[in-house]
């Protein structure tokens, strides 16, 4: 009869919610007696159904384990491509991975054995963070509600969407009309981007609301509203449905399927002539909400689950150029987006492998040589394409905006003007930021440049 064996457990974690890009370590350690030399780990997709990777390590000094498994999360999460010209609703794809972990020790006959599983799943999205955050606070992200027995939950912190723009303005200093929706005490601050008419965009939210009895919501819809000036003139609803390409397997806003990958983040178009908004607004929001069944009352939308973001309308002033947009990978995973009005100057460098070929006819009866001849000839060749793109003088809040720009690995671009929705592959070829000290707003300038990911095709001579 066997003897007590080793029982490894999982003593501490990243958390529910991490990013991929920065630490994510596991520490394990013996809860038994019997001592084990060789810590083991298994990580494992959100249904089990593939394991995606397998690690061993000595214990250390302290008798516990450190794994980090960072580099494991990043090489299993990448872009989700196409999600700017999303037409509706989209969801989590690519870039955002659910996972389970398994922990247990090497036997003396080299056989893993498991003693510990994880309760539940873990989440990352595609971000980054400082190389020293062990952990990634969600809550921000999350909208949060005070429960009311047999009534409407209340909001008590409404949440942001994973956007690196998150400079605010009061609430009071909105002029236009606000929706009513927004009048609670909660939300206190708005977001506001300017947004040319033509241009698509996209916002991303978690897909969940947390209530302070311990329950949770999921998202049941988009909601926008657009005014001229203060009259109301357009208010649209998107429902959270797999139809809408959203989910999961929503049969009314309060009965759903159990949420799982890839329903952990929607995607919203929110682009002014993408969502068909009329011609005449000045300004628009976008928010999520979620609903819950109250007695006697039935399935009610609770107050949007996010902040409050608003779109003024600008196109641009006159003497702009052709506009441009980038869109780019942001420090949470998802898309930002920033347009370049001012000039813009578009370079094509070919590069050549020649070789000479001796005039004449070689291969016939006679010889002759012709005027036409080639002589020199192209064997193959290159055709890089690259855009310098620039901005007008940008607000502080602007500029820091776009310093994630810089950051990113990730970018692709669109012809705002070329009646063309598609988005194009690009790499980043600016790669210095310069910050100094400055006193007045409105006094920095951008200048990136941008190589098209995919050459021209050309022809041989």
């Amino acid at each position: 009869m066997a003897g007590p064996q080793p029982n490894i457990q999982i003593q501490s974690d990243p958390g529910e919610w991490n990013k991929a890009f920065g630490p994510n370590v596991f520490t394990l350690y013996n809860a038994a007696s019997t001592s084990a030399n060789i810590y083991y780990f298994e990580i494992w997709n959100y249904n089990l159904s593939e394991k995606l990777a397998t690690m061993r390590q000595n214990r250390n000094l302290a008798g516990v384990a450190h794994f980090d498994v960072q580099k494991i999360l990043a090489s299993n999460v990448e872009p989700q491509r196409g999600l700017e010209a999303t037409s509706q609703l989209a969801t989590s794809g690519p870039e955002t991975l659910e996972y389970h972990v398994k922990a247990g020790y090497i036997s003396t006959t080299d056989t893993p054995v498991i003693t510990a599983e994880s309760a539940t799943t873990y989440k990352i999205t595609m971000g980054r963070k400082p190389f020293h955050d062990l952990n990634w606070d969600e809550t921000p992200y999350v909208g949060q509600y005070t429960f009311v027995a047999s009534g409407l939950h209340t909001i008590s912190e409404p949440a942001q969407l994973l956007t690196d723009w998150n400079y605010s303005i009061p609430k009071s200093s909105l002029t236009g009309g606000v929706p009513s929706e927004f009048s609670a005490a909660a939300y206190s601050q708005a977001y506001v981007r300017n947004i040319r008419r033509d241009e698509q965009w996209t916002v991303s939210a978690i897909n969940r609301a947390d209530v302070s009895d311990g329950s949770t919501e999921v998202i049941s819809k988009l909601r926008i509203t657009s005014y001229n000036g203060a009259t109301l003139v357009d208010d649209i609803t998107i429902d959270n449905t797999t139809a809408n390409g959203g989910g999961p397997g929503r049969v009314s806003p309060c009965i759903y399927s159990i949420q799982t990958w890839p329903y952990r983040i929607l995607t919203a178009q929110v682009g002014p002539d993408m969502l068909g908004l009329s011609n005449d607004i000045t300004h628009y929001y976008v928010w999520f909400e979620v609903s819950n069944d109250v007695t006697i009352i039935g399935c009610t939308d609770l107050n949007p689950t996010t902040g409050i973001y608003r779109f003024d309308i600008d196109n641009g002033e006159c003497n702009d150029f052709t506009p441009i947009q980038l869109s780019w990978m942001n420090s949470l995973g998802f898309r930002d987006y920033f347009t370049f009005q001012k000039r813009n100057d578009n370079e094509i460098n070919v590069t050549r492998d020649e070789y000479y070929e001796l005039p004449g006819t070689w291969s016939s009866n006679t010889f002759a040589i012709n005027e036409y001849d080639r002589g020199r000839r192209v064997f193959t060749q290159s055709a890089e394409e690259t855009w310098t793109l620039r901005t007008g003088y940008l607000t502080d809040n602007e500029a820091q905006y776009v310093k994630n720009l810089i950051l990113s690995a990730d970018v692709n671009y669109h012809i705002v003007e070329a009646n063309d929705s598609t988005w194009y592959a690009a790499t980043l070829e600016t790669n210095r930021w310069i910050e100094r000290t400055f006193r007045k707003n409105k006094l920095f300038q951008l200048e990136v440049t941008i190589k098209v990911s995919n050459n021209i095709t050309t022809q041989k001579g």
